[in-house]
């Protein structure tokens, strides 16, 4: 895993804007989803002979922040999640490293890491176009306290800019991570994905590129509430364990949905955990603040601890 990750299959992407159904622009009296401006990119149509690409070479680790000390950046979608961590204010930041272009990743440590081991890695996906230069999916939130539970958890978290070409950036990532894996204190032998709403087409791409040389590496992936269009879970790599979760009263994503997938997944012998919320909204994990949600989101987390740690 050591140098910079090959990209045998570097994406020609074209993407079809389309916008998200107007379900994206419910108000939080209805049923909320975490973005509500934001357009879902389809996947690549092709994938082209390999281009080589340059993304940045660190000199040296980064030096690390508390993430109670990141800059502020604005978000839409502010929401914090409703379920916390002792020691999540001592998780420590790689803040706004550039991977490749001007595009910027963070990436948080546990507390009081030092460089000395590398720890498996969790990549949230960010599927969905940027609305603005400083309104990054990377600044939701939802999204830094799920990056702070993993971190603190004893995982690395990574969240990336999309930018304008979510799926394309995405691979990109993974050259920069490869590229700097030393440094960076990354054990990219073991990798798992989080992926909610209509965040997940990265990831999608990534489990169904047979010539991804990090395929086996993929080991787990947490997806609350997700829109599994465009997902062939036939293609996904037989080594990696599913923990997906059904909001029963989720108006963007239908329940049938949710358990075609479900169905087929474990019928191409992924292992699957399927968690049913009855009475959950779609974003419960930030807008309803129950026992279940609280109860789901560290399930979520004891199953990358079980995949990734162990």
């Amino acid at each position: 895993m050591n140098g910079r990750f090959s990209i045998g299959s570097l994406l020609c992407v074209i993407l079809l804007a389309t916008m998200l159904s107007s379900a994206c622009a419910t108000t939080l009296t209805s049923t909320p989803t975490l973005e509500p401006t934001a357009t879902q990119v389809p996947p690549p149509t092709a994938i082209p002979s390999p281009t080589a690409i340059s993304v940045h070479l660190l000199s040296k680790s980064p030096e690390l922040i508390l993430v109670t000390n990141k800059p502020y950046r604005y978000s839409s979608v502010p929401d914090n999640l409703v379920y916390a961590m002792p020691g999540m204010d001592k998780v420590l930041l790689a803040n706004e490293l550039q991977y490749y272009d001007d595009l910027i990743v963070d990436i948080y440590y546990p507390p009081g890491y030092k460089f000395e081991t590398k720890l498996p890695v969790v990549i949230l996906s960010h599927g969905l176009t940027d609305v603005a230069p400083n309104d990054l999916d990377k600044d939701m939130g939802s999204q830094m306290d799920w990056a702070k539970l993993i971190a603190v958890s004893g995982m690395i978290a990574v969240s990336a800019q999309a930018g304008y070409k979510p799926v394309e950036n995405s691979y990109y990532v993974f050259d920069f991570l490869a590229a700097n894996a030393d440094l960076l204190g990354l054990d990219l032998s073991r990798i798992g994905f989080w992926a909610g709403s209509g965040q997940g087409i990265p990831v999608f791409w990534a489990l169904q590129d047979k010539d991804n040389p990090n395929r086996d590496a993929f080991k787990a992936a947490v997806f609350p509430y997700l829109n599994f269009d465009f997902a062939d879970p036939s293609a996904w790599p037989k080594n990696i364990s599913l923990f997906v979760v059904k909001a029963g009263q989720d108006k963007n994503i239908s329940a049938s949905a949710m358990d075609n997938f479900v169905a087929l997944a474990r019928s191409n012998n992924l292992s699957t955990e399927y968690i049913e919320l009855p009475d959950a909204i779609h974003g419960f994990d930030s807008f309803q603040d129950t026992q279940d949600s609280k109860d789901t989101i560290q399930q979520a987390l004891e199953f990358f601890k079980s995949k990734l740690l162990q």
